[in-house]
């Protein structure tokens, strides 16, 4: 009796014992990576994108930093070889960062209307994969898109940042299912 007494402490000791740690192991899905880079794509130097891109950077800053995210801005479009050694001058390890890329379509119809989207690469997740010199990259699924009048861009640069971060953050900072 006294050692079925005994083993059933030892057994809850190490179920109290776990628990914490199961409990903080509930990671949020953007954790696996070890921080994001973003950076402006080729088509951000129109002066409406340009706008567009700072906001989204500080918003992007922003949110990270709530998030507790390592965040990396690089204002200007870069190769990928620039990009991964502005990440690792900051710390963050290249095969484990999250890289997002501001892109402006080319404007169609009459109202010239354009696509501004989010573009994430990552060399550790992700399902489509993209050629570059030194290995593959995969092509992320997940690619933020609001569809604006070039009229009107400047002055919603603040709303349009505002969206596109939200429509980033949200969805990777739920917990892994």
């Amino acid at each position: 009796m006294r050692r079925q007494a005994s083993a059933l402490a030892v057994a809850l000791l190490g179920l109290l014992l776990t628990l914490p740690a199961a409990a903080g192991a509930q990671a949020r899905r953007i954790d696996v990576w070890s921080g994001v880079v973003l950076n402006c794509g080729r088509d951000t130097t129109l002066a409406w994108a340009e706008r567009v891109c700072h906001q989204l950077i500080g918003e992007m800053r922003k949110q990270a930093e709530q998030a507790k995210v390592r965040f990396v801005a690089v204002p200007v479009f870069a190769d990928d070889a620039t990009l991964d050694r502005r990440a690792a001058d900051e710390g963050l390890d290249m095969f484990r960062i999250l890289h997002v890329r501001f892109d402006v379509s080319p404007p169609t119809g009459s109202l010239k209307s354009r696509d501004l989207t989010l573009v994430l690469r990552s060399l550790n997740a992700g399902s489509l994969f993209e050629r570059r010199m030194d290995g593959p990259y995969k092509l992320l699924t997940h690619t933020p898109m609001i569809i604006v009048n070039e009229g009107e861009a400047a002055a919603r640069a603040p709303f349009l940042a505002k969206t596109l971060t939200e429509a980033f953050f949200l969805p990777l900072l739920r917990p892994v299912p």
